[in-house]
């Protein structure tokens, strides 16, 4: 006779994949602005988005050295990736993700040359893939990538994500492309799904952009805050500044 046991309840995602909150386009939105204006040029790095996306849906924010949780809430995790796009990013139709270093010699203690097998070398690339995401479900129950494709001019956003899988490399044909890379390409349409770069173990995936996506348009880009401004802000005043440093 089987052993009946309780199964844990396991919390469920705080909302479904790819439909952000309600109040997350204008959360966003203002946070740009706020971080554009303390910045004498407009930039928004990985790291920044990644801290913006986990204080819209109130998420805990650690970045990670595998990239596969840079955000994390209950048994949900994120990995966030910024793409720069055209000036309409609406018409970006799809992105390239740098995914990690996959080092083969390193996990497989194999010297990958120009002369090896790329359907050798693609599913060892895939295998270390298949491992981290593999590692993290260990700890969360869904992974996701939460993707900000930024436009040139800073003025428009396209947020939108996608689940993290691993891959069948049954279902893939590798060759080396012109570069010296390792593409992979789906079998069943020949899609380009993934480029491996010899010299860097650079491994990147590409994804559609789905329709259903969260745009943003600045209007106008905010003035950026001079020195003198952010310490009228702050309360500094020089009669004062006994109590912000000593030299």
């Amino acid at each position: 006779m089987a052993v009946k046991v309780k199964k844990p309840k396991l919390a469920p995602p705080p909302y479904k994949l790819n439909s952000f909150p309600d109040d997350f386009a204008e959360r966003l939105a203002k946070k740009i602005i706020v971080l554009l204006a303390t910045k004498k040029k407009p930039s928004i790095s990985g790291k920044e988005w990644e801290q913006l996306f986990a204080e819209c849906i109130d998420a805990n924010w650690q970045s990670s050295n595998v990239g596969l949780r840079d955000v994390y809430k209950d048994t949900s995790c994120w990995s966030a990736k910024t793409v720069e796009g055209p000036k309409n990013v609406s018409k970006k139709e799809t992105v390239r993700l740098i995914s990690g270093r996959n080092n083969t010699g390193f996990s497989f203690d194999i010297d990958v040359t120009g002369s090896s097998d790329p359907q050798d070398v693609g599913r060892r690339v895939l295998e270390i893939w298949n491992t981290r995401v593999n590692d993290t479900k260990k700890e969360f129950t869904y992974l996701r990538q939460v993707v900000l494709i930024r436009s040139k001019d800073y003025k428009e956003y396209i947020v939108f994500e996608t689940s993290i899988t691993t891959y069948d490399s049954e279902e893939y044909t590798f060759t080396w492309n012109e570069h010296n890379n390792i593409e992979g390409r789906r079998k069943s349409d020949n899609k380009h799904m993934f480029t491996w770069q010899k010299e860097g173990k650079q491994f990147s995936i590409f994804e559609n952009v789905p329709s259903k996506n969260i745009h943003i348009k600045l209007k106008k880009l905010p003035e950026p805050l001079n020195d003198e401004r952010i310490l009228e802000i702050v309360g500094y005043e020089d009669d004062s500044k006994s109590d912000w440093f000593s030299v």
